[in-house]
């Protein structure tokens, strides 16, 4: 297969992915829905990945799209609260120096670094209080953390609301993790995933020649694994209103 060949062949498919992500941005829900068909704002968890510095706003990880969310994402954990939501949960990049991590991405999110610490504009939010902050040291936040034991502990939850970055990363692996745990636990998580709370990076082919990384197109891996946590169980919408 040449290059044109292997091009023109995935024209379908990328109008399918178009029309997947443009059809489901005009999906919204409310919190007063959410939190009705979940019995009770006891049932209901707000857990976010990665809305730290170092990906939104300072670093060498940090990026124009991560930072762009993060209004949306302090909005929506804010209006939880307000409706009564107070499982609030938040994974966070937090490597050590000599982090294996290193090998495939530059060093960012270190302990004891204001790249490691959640944006101020969810940190200043009147729920703070309520917030359970859990570091991670890899892409999952499963692994090497007590985030399922905690999540586990909370025997009553039918609805885990996913928001943060990156899409095809960190999000995705998380997404992941819940639904296969809700599958092999018999647990009921109906995982929501609302479009303007995450995001990806974008590194152009020609910048990426420049600086030695590999290009990665962020409107298609947005796309492509939004479409994947569709078929893991997901529920994917545009974002959810007070």
């Amino acid at each position: 297969m040449d290059f044109t060949e292997f091009y023109q062949g995935r024209k379908d498919y990328l109008r399918y992915l178009y029309d997947f992500t443009e059809e489901r941005r005009n999906r919204e829900l409310n919190w007063s829905e959410i939190i009705e068909k979940a019995d009770g704002p006891e049932n209901v968890v707000c857990l976010t990945v990665d809305a730290v510095k170092g990906f939104c706003s300072e670093g060498p990880m940090c990026s124009p799209q991560m930072k762009a969310i993060v209004p949306a994402i302090a909005q929506t954990v804010r209006e939880a609260s307000e409706a009564g939501v107070e499982n609030l949960i938040f994974t966070c990049d937090h490597h050590t120096h000599n982090s294996a991590e290193f090998a495939s991405w530059p060093p960012h999110c270190l302990a004891d670094t204001s790249e490691s610490e959640l944006e101020d504009a969810i940190m200043e939010l009147p729920c703070r209080p309520l917030y359970k902050i859990f570091p991670k040291s890899t892409l999952s936040s499963f692994v090497d953390t007590i985030l399922l034991d905690h999540l586990l502990s909370l025997e009553h939850i039918n609805t885990i609301v996913a928001m943060g970055g990156v899409t095809d990363l960190c999000l995705y692996h998380l997404v992941a993790g819940l639904r296969f745990y809700a599958i092999s636990r018999v647990k009921p998580w109906h995982v929501i995933v609302p479009l303007n709370t995450c995001a990806t990076f974008d590194i152009s082919c020609e910048q990426a020649k420049k600086i030695g990384a590999r290009p990665h197109d962020e409107l298609l891996q947005h796309t492509l694994f939004l479409e994947h946590m569709d078929n893991l169980g997901a529920e994917i919408v545009g974002k959810i209103n007070k």
